[in-house]
């Protein structure tokens, strides 16, 4: 019984870190179109665009910044159901805000990022692009430490106070 508890955390934390990064993703890959097919000439570069620029730089925090949020819920929800075992929820909590927060990251910037090679910047890295995605990728699994700190305090606070 505790085993299939377990998984039910377990896979109830990474579904929300997973659906967050689809909708966050998504939403900015539609937003950011949109701006591009509004905003620069058609054949133009869109990283020319100030207004363009700027979106993108906020589409790359966007996920870094909800990713406290997501790994707080997903740490007290672990905590109200572990209420009896603070550690095991601390840890499991973690694990997953961790490991979910790297899925939900990757997805997100991989839709954004998207838009820029559908419109022919080199989005994946070559071509006239100013960075390369990839290089991001060091940065979100450093960032998922955090994320682990965030979720599992946040299932252990709440295991203490049931």
């Amino acid at each position: 019984m505790v085993a299939r508890r377990l998984l039910q955390y377990v896979a109830g934390g990474l579904g929300l870190f997973l659906a967050v990064g689809v909708g966050v993703g998504l939403a900015q890959n539609f937003t950011l179109s949109f701006l591009i097919e509004q905003l620069v000439d058609p054949g133009g570069n869109p990283l020319d665009n100030t207004l363009v620029g700027i979106v993108i730089v906020v589409d790359i925090i966007t996920p870094f910044s909800l990713g406290p949020l997501v790994a707080a819920g997903v740490g007290l929800v672990t905590g109200a159901g572990y209420d009896d075992r603070e550690g095991v929820a601390a840890f499991v909590a973690g694990a997953v805000s961790g490991v979910g927060f790297v899925l939900m990251t990757l997805v997100a910037l991989l839709l954004t990022f998207a838009v820029l090679q559908q419109y022919g910047t080199g989005g994946a890295g070559g071509g006239d692009s100013p960075f390369s995605p990839s290089a991001l990728v060091p940065t979100v699994i450093q960032a998922g430490i955090p994320m682990t700190v965030v979720g599992g305090a946040a299932a252990y606070i709440r295991a203490r106070l049931a």
